[in-house]
């Protein structure tokens, strides 16, 4: 398989970066159980962003502005990423190959400052190879959703990342009787991204050292 990945540095303005990066550090409400592949190996914790918010529709906008791919595709998902330093998500895949459906994610990191020696690539399987594409602060990485991937931790601080999943389905091809319940899309999705997870009402800087 080819990796379909696209990247767009300085991807905010610097006052927007700023923001992006204050909003991720000081937004709270995050929940603990992000489920990726195996929903009895949880891990890191997700804060979800609501369609209402400013900064949720000022990254719609950008993303369809940047990867033009997504133009005419339904946002399913936008939210945070949270992992504290050592933890060890899975490899995933974020959404399911099925014909008549197409999907990609954007990813966002906002952090303000990057040495390599703190790791946290994202990383994706191609054939027998991993390969990593480097968090560079204000990089925007877009990745079709289909491509098996992990985030890896950094050894320092809390890894925070946006998160924007589209899909787009064609319903002439699509089955939704076979498929449409393991889309991003479906109503099973969307309640177990709002079911009741465990809470932390704190901000998450509260953990960045160790």
């Amino acid at each position: 398989m080819t990796l379909e990945l696209y990247t767009v540095d300085s991807f905010l303005e610097p006052r927007l970066h700023q923001k992006a990066y204050n909003y991720a550090m000081n937004r709270g409400q995050a929940r603990w159980g992000e489920v990726d592949m195996n929903p009895d190996l949880p891990t890191g914790l997700t804060v979800n962003m609501n369609d209402t918010e400013e900064i949720y529709k000022k990254f719609d906008v950008l993303c369809r502005e940047k990867f033009p791919i997504v133009k005419d595709f339904e946002v399913v998902r936008m939210y945070i990423n949270c992992y504290m330093p050592y933890e060890q998500p899975q490899f995933h895949q974020d959404t399911i190959d099925a014909p008549g459906l197409q999907s990609y994610t954007v990813l966002y990191y906002p952090q303000l400052e990057w040495d390599k020696n703190e790791g946290g690539c994202t990383e994706f399987v191609d054939d027998d190879h991993v390969y990593g594409s480097l968090p560079l602060p204000n990089r925007a990485l877009m990745f079709n959703g289909i491509h098996w991937h992990r985030a890896t931790p950094f050894r320092n601080h809390v890894r925070f990342t946006y998160a924007v999943k589209y899909e787009k389905i064609d319903k002439d091809v699509f089955d939704f009787n076979a498929d449409f319940e393991r889309s991003q899309e479906s109503d099973a999705h969307k309640d177990y991204v709002n079911g009741s997870w465990l809470q932390f009402g704190q901000p998450i800087h509260s953990a960045q050292h160790y």
